[in-house]
């Protein structure tokens, strides 16, 4: 008896799992209105489907660089954001996803940012240094809002402006607190004693605001500005003084990129050239330029080394920020497209 009426409770169960099921079936199958497919055909289709809170922000990359006036290092960087708005249309009822997907070129985003910078100097061949140290480069959270405005509507040049609060630092222990500390410091720069140099704390605290435009030939255009709130980058060497805001407060970022179907492997291809300067202008001003270019075999990517990353001037790194250096990298990127995307 115990065994039949267990029989004829797993037939139930297993009814009732079947019936479920084909509720359920029949529920998918119920089309949505003929204009709210219109719009998810029409508009970009990743609005209709669930998206990730979780998206890159600035580019992600790996390198092996040379750096003058320091030892060969590998340069991993990373970028993130989380939006704290909606990243798309798919929870919203039928009624109101097409004006979601409608309004979605004017929308607004609150999101937290993080974006960090580490080197790892791999000691082999004679290269690089023999603890084979990794070393904290760059911290840096922040909170932001973004406005979009549509192509059609917008009344500024720009199709988006940001504002934002970040703490940017480097995560070291060593302060300079009093001259002996600065002396000590430009004694061991004149040594070339690069541990030393990494160890020093950089930090600044700031509002950022930013803005960016595209255009149909494959440019695009970012610019922001820092507003100083407040600095622990303080240095004196050589009877000089430094402020992290000499040299960066105004970033201007120019990108262009193709894709290239008709190519057999470099069907896709980007350059960036990035310059800032900061209060003393040309005296201080740095610049980067990558090079992105994934090699594709048939419909699958082949991306041993992709990327190339050149330095020229100071701020190549927060613990050295006052002195010019050159470096070129090449390694790999992870995320196709720089921020703003």
């Amino acid at each position: 008896m115990r065994f039949a009426c267990k029989g004829l409770l797993t037939s139930l169960l297993l009814a009732y799992t079947i019936t479920a099921q084909c509720h359920v079936q029949n529920q998918d199958e119920k089309k949505p209105p003929e204009d709210l497919i219109k719009a998810c055909t029409q508009k970009k289709l990743r609005l209709c489907v669930p998206q990730s809170r979780l998206q890159a922000y600035n580019p992600n990359h790996t390198i092996y660089q040379y750096t003058t006036q320091d030892d060969m290092a590998l340069e991993i960087n990373y970028s993130f954001r989380y939006l704290i708005s909606k990243p798309d249309c798919f929870l919203e009822s039928d009624a109101k996803k097409k004006t979601c997907i409608e309004t979605w070129d004017k929308r607004t985003e609150w999101y937290f940012t993080l974006t960090g910078q580490f080197d790892f100097y791999v000691h082999m061949g004679g290269l690089g240094r023999t603890s084979g140290p990794v070393v904290n480069r760059i911290s840096n959270p922040g909170a932001h809002v973004r406005k979009y405005y549509s192509k059609t509507e917008s009344p500024i040049w720009f199709e988006w402006v940001s504002l934002g609060y970040e703490h940017r630092s480097n995560g070291q222990t060593t302060d300079l607190d009093n001259q002996a500390d600065h002396d000590l410091a430009a004694q061991k720069w004149q040594q070339k004693d690069y541990a030393y140099i990494d160890g020093i704390g950089r930090g600044a605290d700031y509002l950022i605001v930013e803005a960016k435009k595209s255009f149909e030939s494959g440019f695009k255009t970012w610019i922001s500005a820092k507003v100083p709130i407040r600095e622990d980058s303080y240095a004196k060497w050589q009877n000089l003084e430094h402020h992290i805001w000499d040299y960066d407060l105004v970033r201007l970022i120019v990108s262009y990129n193709k894709k290239r179907p008709e190519a057999t492997f470099f069907k896709y291809i980007e350059a960036t050239l990035e310059y800032t300067f900061g209060k003393k202008l040309l005296s201080t001003d740095s610049a980067n330029a990558t090079f992105y270019f994934p090699m594709v075999f048939g419909n699958r990517k082949f991306n041993p080394l992709n990327f190339i990353k050149l330095h020229a001037g100071p701020m190549n790194t927060l613990a050295n920020y006052t002195e010019p250096q050159y470096s070129i990298g090449v390694g790999m990127k992870f995320n196709p497209f720089p921020k703003g995307f």
